[in-house]
């Protein structure tokens, strides 16, 4: 981050990539419950669209959880993304620890 867009990083870049690690996990084991779930490859297709397109709409990412109303605030409690997001601004942002994202991390 810092080469391309001078954005320094305030956190352990251990703790991020452990973490990041994690919400690959979480997300591959949800492509694999999908997948346990449905008969074919265009089943899977069609329940992603259904799946992740809300996912990232509705993770923070584009708008802020607090302006979002309650519904979609409490959907989003399923979503591993939300609580990444989460994860990484405080990681590479403000530089916090597990020692206060761990809330986050445990609900990922």
């Amino acid at each position: 981050m810092r080469p391309v867009f001078g954005v320094p990083i305030k956190g352990s870049v251990v703790l991020f990539f452990g973490l990041a690690a994690l919400f690959v996990f979480t997300t591959a084991c949800m492509g694999l419950a999908a997948a346990t779930l449905t008969r074919n490859q265009a089943q899977v297709g069609m329940m992603t669209l259904l799946v992740v397109a809300p996912m990232l709409l509705l993770s923070g990412l584009v708008a802020p959880m607090e302006a979002m109303p309650a519904w979609a605030r409490d959907l989003m409690i399923l979503s591993p993304l939300r609580y990444f997001i989460e994860i990484a601004h405080g990681i590479l942002l403000k530089g916090v620890g597990l020692s206060i994202l761990w809330d986050s991390v445990l609900a990922m």
